[in-house]
């Protein structure tokens, strides 16, 4: 895997993005020739690329948008077919659009369609090839897992989802001979350390992931040694999962991993760029929210007593609290008989219109005075009330450590994980927290954002 923007991609999803974006410009280069029009284009380079470049972005996006770059692999032949023809139609339809308003800096609408025919023509086989090829999985690594606990069953589980990775699970290999032949994930345990050179020689083994939740003295060092300078791969379990899952496994980790590991590095430069972001765009989204907000507000007073605007106390950055805004969702005064309680999916409190801006989002919008004040950020850690940071701090791992930077409006863990009411589940999000914190870049927060904003358009996590 490779990594790009602190975040790890492999090498055949990155040659598959740049072999589309060949294909999109190979199709404006074919349409401009067809046109006749190539000519006129060599005194204009730079009006060329901004055009060829406004196409790539348009639908890339688009694309990205109909989750072709996350769960299209999955899908059968007629449905990939389906929304492959409906997101390129819906690019031509925004380029089209777009170009009633910026014609100078857009094709023309013949070109667009020329452009849009190709690209059907294009993209269509070399999809279906794509799934095709990955499915099929004739060069995969041939994987063995050393390990049979949870942290060996998580890898497997990852392993077998993405089919991406290009890896075939072989098994399991456990210390005790009388797990030998029991289902983890559907391989089975295949046999015991003892067994580990017939295992390699028998199975071909190209790659070895060791996960062992106790190392000390059950690891054989020498052997992996050995393997490794025979061209055999060899991973650690933690750094391996972190790599597919973009989590940190926080119960496997210890202090001096997040001492000396290459992360967690924030710097003033990059903070001070983000806050100016986060006061620039707070600023504009107050002014073009607020029309909305005064709607959302008179249906929220229609249809419940109580305040519009609903604060709560919640610990920032650096453990300090501040006071925390939504449109309220729930019926007004929610925990007078319950006490302070984690809020689920399905939370009999909420009102109808709650659960309408709660799916979308809209209960968030307040918080952009959060931002605007500095109590907040866009991206960051979700903030929590106080009563439930101190339960958490006494049962979670480094959970203190998702202080050190402002909490956010949305978040790494907010796009990849629902609703947390259990401290198990706090622990799981914790685990994405704490991988955004040891990457964050500027480009990652973009890539967060624009995630967010297709979890709302699709009513999908919490």
């Amino acid at each position: 895997m490779i990594r790009l923007f602190n975040q790890y991609f492999s090498k055949r999803k990155i040659l598959f993005f740049a072999g589309e974006c060949g294909f999109i410009i190979l199709a404006v280069i074919l349409t401009l020739f067809i046109q006749g029009n190539s000519a006129n284009y060599l005194y204009h380079p730079f009006l060329l690329t901004v055009k060829i470049v406004t196409v790539i972005i348009v639908y890339q996006v688009s694309l990205f948008f109909s989750d072709f770059y996350s769960t299209g692999l999955s899908w059968g032949y007629r449905k990939l077919i389906y929304r492959l023809i409906t997101s390129l139609i819906i690019a031509f339809l925004l380029l089209t659009f777009f170009h009633s308003f910026i014609n100078s800096t857009l094709f023309e609408k013949q070109t667009l369609i020329i452009i849009f025919l190709l690209l059907l023509s294009f993209l269509l086989p070399w999809r279906l090839y794509y799934s095709w090829s990955i499915k099929k999985g004739n060069h995969k690594q041939r994987t063995l897992i050393l390990g049979a606990g949870k942290l060996a069953k998580d890898i497997g589980r990852a392993i077998i989802k993405d089919q991406e990775l290009s890896l075939k699970l072989e098994g399991f290999v456990a210390i005790d001979p009388q797990l030998k032949g029991v289902s983890i994930v559907n391989p089975t345990v295949v046999g015991t350390m003892d067994e580990l050179p017939a295992i390699i020689r028998e199975r071909n083994i190209n790659k070895i992931i060791v996960a062992m939740e106790e190392r000390r003295g059950t690891v054989p060092l020498d052997k992996l040694l050995q393997y490794k300078s025979e061209g055999i791969s060899i991973e650690d379990g933690v750094n391996f999962y972190e790599r597919i899952t973009n989590q940190l496994l926080v119960e496997y980790i210890n202090p001096s991993y997040l001492i000396f590991c290459d992360g967690f590095k924030l710097s003033y430069t990059s903070m001070f760029l983000k806050r100016v972001c986060d006061i620039a765009f707070s600023f504009i989204g107050l002014i073009i929210a607020s029309p909305l907000l005064v709607i959302l507000g008179l249906l929220i007073k229609l249809e419940s007593p109580g305040p519009v605007v609903y604060k709560q106390k919640r610990v920032g950055r650096s453990e300090k609290t501040f006071n925390i805004y939504k449109l309220r969702s729930m019926q007004h005064d929610a925990e007078k008989q319950t006490g302070p309680i984690m809020t689920s999916g399905n939370d009999g409190r909420i009102t109808r219109i709650g659960k309408i801006i709660r799916k979308t989002r809209l209960d968030e919008l307040p918080q952009l005075w959060n931002v605007f004040t500095g109590c907040m950020s866009f991206v960051g850690p979700r903030p929590e009330r106080p009563v439930f940071v101190e339960k958490f701090k006494k049962h979670i791992p480094f959970y203190t450590q998702r202080f050190s930077l402002r909490p956010g409006i949305t978040g790494w863990a907010q796009i990849r994980y629902p609703y947390a009411s259990t401290i198990e589940q706090t622990l799981d999000k914790l685990r994405y927290e704490l991988y955004y914190m040891k990457n964050f870049s500027l480009l990652f927060d973009l890539t967060i954002i624009l995630r967010t904003i297709k979890v709302v358009l699709f009513a999908k996590g919490s």
